[in-house]
């Protein structure tokens, strides 16, 4: 209350002190300038009598060149113009102060670079007179007179806060005295009496004090029953925490979960919990997520509300994620297993025919060449398996600067057999760039989208790769004339063992692997990857990582 009796009086104060302020200003600004413009007036009208005395020679103004004022004749059809400071404007007479003679204009003049008061009026020969006037000793007087004012009203304000601090402490002091005293019963947290001050004000709230102090004392055995289901939702706030009472009502909830997801699975269990003293543990799926759901009974009087019956805690995790990877690892070993199971029965088939001589010499080499291509499949299969499994579990490994242009170029030179065996063109805009990483990745994500540009583009298609290094980015393109993706499963590319087309990938003897592989090197880069394709016309990759080392 003090602060604010304090600022109450600043503000009242402040404000007071602003009003006269403003209105002290604005009078003073308003008799310095009637002051400029009478003597504007009279210093005209001597100027004019002056002129007539001199049978109307302009050449007059000379004598006004050290003056304050500025004298400016022109002639009534402006081709002749006469100033004091010699300072010519041929078209002077286009000025605001030749539009309005007889009125004051007060503008900015660009030939003095200082802004002037100008007064026009007409001559008995037709001619104008104008008188100017700097303002820039108005305004360093009105500047000064400001300042002062300030440096007044800093004075008073200062002294008047002073004055008021001291006037308001004495009136506290008696309700400082009740403070501490309020003070040390908070610290002692026990009931304590506060004495009386003979003030009719203050003894009115000590007394309610006192009150209130013994009702304190009562309810702390309630708040140590809030305490103890307070510490059931801390202790479990990694998860969903839900307390019933034994009538099924929610008693605690912390913030992690939102009931009205799952009110209605939850309630059809709670009753055989409740009436069983149970155990259970199961889960529970709600449109997309799966929750897995833990109730036990628990034994706590003030949840007992119903025939001496227990409450239930209730523990909810989302799994979600959990079950998806666990069903990714299921998907991926099924298709493993798929994905070798067809080469090898392929090479036993070709092996027995071999062995029970059931073919002819020249049918065995083609069958030998085949069960080779075949354990070249499992072999590129096997390959890429342990390189996915090793970027999804790999531990945090020391970087290194990756020349990626050279590696790049490196890795064409690889794939130039087959390259030349399609009669493919390849357009190259390669500049440097260098990234932190580990060597290996790069070239297998280089390997992977270079191989199936060339595996799926036909003859005599094209390649065009772009590699560029910019200030906050590195950007890699590839884009084929091939069969092309259509948008539907564009999406999926990525998920490992997808094909768009089986038989393309066993003619072209495909890991379904490739893309797969690339993703996650992407993503262990922090990295960004766009596919854009049409069916029978090209596909198009594009890929981003972040140019910081």
């Amino acid at each position: 209350m003090k602060k604010q009796l304090n600022l109450t009086f600043f503000m009242v104060l402040l404000f007071s002190l602003s009003l006269v302020f403003g209105l002290s200003v604005s009078f003073n600004q308003y008799q310095e300038k009637k002051r400029i413009r009478s003597a504007i007036v009279e210093m005209s009208k001597e100027v004019e009598n002056y002129y007539l005395s001199m049978n109307l020679d302009v050449s007059f103004v000379e004598f006004f060149a050290d003056s304050s004022y500025r004298v400016t004749v022109v002639s009534s059809d402006s081709s002749e113009v006469t100033d004091a400071y010699q300072i010519l404007d041929n078209d002077v007479i286009s000025n605001q102060e030749f539009k309005e003679v007889g009125a004051f204009v007060t503008r900015y003049d660009q030939m003095l670079d200082e802004d002037y008061i100008y007064y026009v009026s007409i001559l008995p020969d037709n001619n104008y007179l104008r008188i100017g006037y700097s303002l820039e000793a108005y305004q360093s007087d009105q500047n000064n007179y400001i300042l002062g004012m300030l440096f007044l009203l800093l004075v008073i304000i200062l002294t008047g806060y002073l004055l008021t601090s001291k006037w308001v402490k004495r009136i506290f002091e008696p309700m400082d005295t009740l403070i501490c005293d309020i003070d040390y019963l908070k610290v002692n947290q026990s009931f304590f009496k506060i004495p009386l001050t003979n003030q009719d004000e203050l003894d009115e709230l000590i007394l309610r004090i006192n009150h209130m102090s013994h009702d304190i004392e009562d309810s702390t055995h309630g708040l140590s029953q809030q305490k103890e289901l307070l510490d059931i939702l801390l202790n479990h706030s990694n998860q969903g925490v839900l307390i019933f009472s034994s009538d099924q009502e929610v008693v605690l909830q912390n913030r992690l979960f939102d009931f009205k997801e799952l009110n209605e699975l939850i309630s059809q269990n709670l009753g055989r919990v409740i009436d069983h003293h149970l155990v259970e543990t199961f889960q529970l799926s709600n449109g997309n997520q799966v929750y897995q759901i833990r109730m036990a009974s628990v034994t706590n009087k003030n949840l007992v509300r119903n025939r001496g019956k227990n409450g239930v805690l209730v523990l909810i995790e989302d799994i979600t994620n959990k079950v998806i990877l666990e069903k990714n690892k299921r998907d991926f070993f099924a298709n493993a297993s798929h994905e070798l199971r067809s080469p090898l029965t392929s090479i036993r088939g070709e092996a027995e025919l071999i062995l029970y001589d059931m073919v002819t010499d020249s049918e065995k080499q083609e069958l030998a060449s085949k069960i080779i291509k075949q354990a070249g499949s499992m072999d590129n299969l096997l390959t890429d398996m342990l390189l996915l499994s090793k970027l999804e579990n790999r531990p945090q490994e020391i970087k290194q600067p990756v020349q990626l242009d050279v590696l790049l170029n490196e890795v064409f030179d690889d794939f130039m057999i087959q390259i030349k065996e399609k009669s493919i063109s390849i357009e190259k805009d390669i500049s440097h760039a260098v990234l932190l990483g580990n060597p290996t990745d790069f070239r297998s994500l280089f390997k992977n989208l270079i191989e199936n540009a060339i595996k799926y583009n036909q003859i005599n298609g094209s390649i065009t790769v772009q590699l560029t290094q910019k200030r906050q980015f590195i950007e890699f393109v590839i884009k084929d004339t091939g069969i092309g993706i259509s948008r539907q499963h564009q999406e999926r590319v990525f998920e490992r063992f997808y094909q768009v087309n089986k038989h393309r990938n066993q003619v072209n003897y495909g890991t379904g692997l490739g893309l797969s592989i690339v993703k996650h090197i992407v993503q262990q880069y922090h990295g960004q990857i766009e596919v854009d394709s049409e069916l029978n016309k090209g596909t198009k990759f594009t890929i981003t990582f972040s140019a910081v080392l």
